[in-house]
């Protein structure tokens, strides 16, 4: 049976959480939670995602997976930072996921092929449509600062929910406004519950 953990990260403005447990299926379930608690009908996500298996291929053919789970209707393009070309050498961080106009649903899917820590991040903001210029010009920003800046006050006040998995294996950081707060510690209760109901 899965343990699932929570812990309060106080961020300014903004609430945090970081979600633990033991079996990343339950950190993906408490996502899935969240999302289906917070997130209103027509929200979309945009995400940013770095992951260190996609780097020895072309952009054209990365981040196939993470392209299949987000669905024909989301704008996704993989940035390519300037990395010298070298003979025997694959960069790690040349490639990065930046996807835009996603249905919430998308994203427990998504955050699921990284909360295994196996060395990919991955961010997903969810929020009205009327900021996502600002969400998509923030997650090229990430993408060109090396995650710094995933949990900016002003982006996450302007989101229903942030979420980075990928930090530390099987674990959740989420930032929302303090607002939702009391939400999200009812879709943990109710998902351990429904993890120890079996």
């Amino acid at each position: 049976m899965a343990t699932i953990w929570v812990q309060d990260e106080p961020s300014g403005l903004v609430s945090g959480l970081r979600i633990g447990s033991d079996v990343a299926a339950a950190s993906a379930a408490v996502i899935q939670g969240l999302v289906e608690a917070i997130a209103q009908p027509t929200d979309v996500l945009t995400s940013w995602a770095l992951h260190p298996y996609e780097q020895d291929g072309t952009r054209e053919v990365a981040y196939a997976n993470e392209r299949r789970e987000l669905g024909d209707a989301a704008t996704v393009y993989v940035e390519e930072l300037a990395r010298p070309r070298q003979q025997n050498v694959v960069w790690v961080d040349r490639y990065h996921l930046i996807a835009s106009g996603c249905t919430p649903r998308s994203t427990h899917r998504l955050c699921g092929l990284y909360v295994a820590g196996d060395g990919g991040q991955c961010v997903c903001m969810i929020h009205d449509p009327s900021v996502s210029h600002m969400m998509h010009e923030h997650a090229r920003a990430i993408a060109h600062s090396a995650t710094a800046g995933w949990d900016d006050e002003h982006v996450a006040m302007s989101c229903r929910l942030v979420v980075r998995t990928g930090s530390e294996p099987h674990q959740v950081q989420v930032r929302l406004p303090a607002m939702f707060v009391p939400t999200a510690h009812t879709v943990i209760e109710h998902t351990r519950a429904r993890i120890a109901g079996g």
